[in-house]
């Protein structure tokens, strides 16, 4: 198949310096000679990287390997140390003092080739039904990403590795039986048998005349059904059992391949480690095990790990498997492949995809499902369902009935006037025309009903005019009073004003003479201390007196006993001095 789609396959070789640049030098911390930008991955040799790359249907366009970062040092970005070095752009292209390690991107380009997919030789021209194409388009992208899923160590994968998408796309054709591999052998089963497992109702499988064969491909992960329908209804039901069948078959036999690949490692684990998964592990197998169930759900994975799973496994990629898929699946052709021996892949195949001619419309199908789309397209002009004969979108019959539409019910203009004629919207110009008399005489009578009303009115006004005017002469009266009470709340604030500043001169007077009396208090105080002083040192100076006149007096008493002969004589003589 001769084809455009191309992609590129990006490895970083890593080395050394240890007596030269040598990838023989990289300790046992550093990454591997070949690995990955991230280096999460890695090989030693590049036919181990070259091998890990491969995938099913790609090929490379060359055998060297390019260097994008530049030809004169062959792209080498150098660094101190492999951590962090995620990509060359970040790393400078000339050796520092301090750079013991060098890397360089290699580049490669593949082109889809269909290398290793059997080859497509079941006849017609090749087309299959886009919208069958389509849903198995999603399962397939389901199921790699589920796959990405069970094959996750410890946690959904931030991520999507390139080496595990190319084996899980690989084990998924080879599950779908069109890889090379595979041996081709097919079973013919019993028609009511197989379209009753296959989920067709009894009446439609008992239709064997109209069903050319209804058989099984028997390969080694189940069964695919293949129906050949002759009309379009039975072409719908066997599309619908194909993709239960498949989703049931391959589908499920690619999930329980990788859940016992999953099974058994877990086992290896447990039997090295002697260890319980924690409530993480265990809440991740369940996800694992529900995914199993729910291959048509949305993808679990992140926005991160989807975008680059769009990437890896593009639509164009998917489209190319899903026609080998259905070539392989649909054996006799007719319900998902064009089986004409004699078809070109002209215009006028049925498998040829068509684009809706409604303006609005976008839906793209299959000619042959043009009839059915065209009874349901919503943009799609026809007749009005009232019989006006006006061609209007099927998606705006009810605004045309309600706004537009000359047959839709529509009231008399003179309706408020009384006029209960029941019309439709093209025949009220002529009632408006013939019954103008009746027109007339009744909107004369809803004059006079008006007059009238308008007297009553008028009455009432005046009444009113007059309960005005007496409630202004109230509010004159009350205006008058509430002015006299403003102004005797004007002079009570007057007063009060001028109480409030006597009272703050009675507190400042009060202020000033307890300031006084507290100054006579301390003024006494002072000379209460002062007198108590004085009284001491009085006190102290008497004391020192007597203390100085006491020896004087001893020693003169002493004397005159020695001159007195007779000392009871002169003791009285002394006694009688002055004092």
């Amino acid at each position: 198949m001769t084809t455009t789609l191309t992609t590129r396959v990006e490895l970083y070789e890593n080395q050394r310096y240890s007596f030269g640049w040598k990838s023989s030098s990289l300790l046992p911390t550093d990454r591997l000679r070949y690995s990955t930008a991230d280096g999460k991955f890695g090989w030693s040799t590049l036919a181990d990287a070259e091998a890990a790359h491969k995938c099913i249907g790609w090929a490379p366009q060359s055998i060297e390997w390019s260097y994008p970062d530049g030809e004169g040092d062959e792209g080498w970005r150098y660094g101190s140390s492999f951590k962090g070095a995620v990509c060359c752009e970040h790393m400078p292209s000339e050796k520092g003092s301090l750079d013991f390690v060098r890397r360089r991107r290699l580049h490669r380009a593949y082109e889809w080739t269909g290398e290793g997919l059997k080859a497509h030789n079941y006849g017609g021209c090749g087309r299959v039904d886009s919208e069958i194409a389509e849903k198995v388009s999603a399962m397939l992208l389901n199921a790699i990403a589920h796959g990405l899923l069970l094959r996750a160590p410890s946690e959904i994968p931030a991520q999507v590795d390139i080496q595990l998408l190319c084996e899980l796309k690989g084990r998924l054709c080879t599950c779908l039986g069109i890889a090379e591999e595979m041996n081709d052998t097919v079973a013919t089963t019993d028609v009511l048998a197989t379209a009753t497992n296959s989920g067709l109702r009894t009446s439609e499988a008992s239709q064997t005349s109209n069903v050319a064969d209804v058989g099984a491909r028997c390969k080694n992960c189940g069964a695919i059904l293949s129906l050949t329908a002759a009309s379009e209804h039975e072409c719908a039901s066997g599309a619908d059992a194909l993709i239960a069948a498949l989703n049931a078959g391959p589908l499920d036999a690619f999930a329980a391949g990788l859940l016992a690949d999953r099974s058994a490692f877990e086992k290896l684990q447990s039997a090295v480690t002697s260890s319980m998964p924690n409530p993480a592990t265990l809440a991740l197998d369940a996800q694992r095990a529900a995914s199993r169930a729910h291959v048509l759900d949305q993808p679990p994975l992140g926005d991160s790990a989807g975008a680059s799973l769009l990437s890896g496994f593009t639509p164009k990629e998917r489209a190319y498997l899903t026609t080998r898929a259905l070539s392989y699946l649909d054996v006799r052709g007719g319900l998902a492949r064009c089986a004409d021996e004699t078809c070109t892949g002209s215009d006028a195949c049925p498998f040829a995809t068509r684009t809706c001619p409604h303006a609005g419309c976008s839906a793209s199908f299959a000619l042959r499902h043009h009839e059915r789309h065209d009874a349901q397209c919503r943009h799609k002009p026809v007749a009005c369902a009232h019989g006006c004969g006006e061609l209007v979108p099927r998606h705006a019959q009810a605004a045309h009935f309600e706004h537009a539409c000359p047959n839709a019910p529509a009231p008399c203009p003179f309706a408020a006037l009384g006029c209960a004629a029941s019309l439709t919207r093209q025949e009220v110009p002529n009632h408006v025309e013939v019954a103008a008399q009746g027109h007339l005489l009744l909107a004369v009578n809803r004059i006079s009903e008006h007059q009238g009303v308008i007297r009553q009115l008028a009455a009432r006004v005046s009444d009113l005019e007059k309960t005005q005017h007496e409630s202004e002469n109230a509010s004159s009266a009350t205006a008058a009073a509430a002015a006299a009470t403003t102004a005797t709340l004007a002079k009570h604030q007057i007063w009060m004003e001028e109480h409030t500043a006597l009272h703050a001169r009675e507190q400042a007077s009060a202020a000033a003479h307890n300031k006084q009396f507290a100054e006579m208090e301390r003024k006494t105080g002072a000379v209460e201390a002062l007198a108590k002083e004085a009284k001491t040192e009085a006190g102290r100076c008497v004391a020192k007196l007597v203390a100085a006149v006491a020896p004087a007096i001893k020693q003169l008493q002493d004397t005159v006993s020695s001159l007195s002969p007779n000392p009871s004589q002169a003791d009285r003589q002394w006694r009688r001095l002055p004092p």
